[in-house]
């Protein structure tokens, strides 16, 4: 007989969406230095998405960003939580984010896109 797997949604109950910042200038630099390494990595990751073209212009804008640029990795985040469409749709300038430094990433990535 079948055993019936978990979906998704199930395995997922009760973890976070995302994970919080960590003050890193309250922190250990070792720590601070983690921290930063880990919240890059994690962005690298979340840059995989379902459409190749997207996964390629995020990757390159990802791979300019040091763990030291702590703002931008959390802007990085915050575009993130957004679907391709819509990132897709703000890449060919049609509309764009309300939020300012959402705006600005918008606009590096069209340029990386050239």
């Amino acid at each position: 007989s079948s055993v019936p797997l978990p979906h998704h949604h199930e395995l997922c109950r009760g973890m976070p969406k995302r994970t919080e910042s960590i003050p890193l200038d309250r922190c250990d630099p070792a720590d601070a230095r983690k921290t930063a390494d880990l919240a890059l990595a994690r962005v690298r990751w979340h840059c995989r998405r379902g459409l190749l073209e997207l996964d390629l212009l995020l990757a390159r804008l990802v791979a300019g960003v040091s763990p030291d640029e702590h703002a931008m990795i959390v802007d990085i985040e915050r575009l993130l939580e957004h679907s391709d469409h819509d990132l897709q749709r703000w890449l060919r300038g049609e509309g764009a984010p309300a939020e300012p430094a959402l705006q600005a990433l918008i606009a590096r990535l069209q340029v990386v896109s050239l």
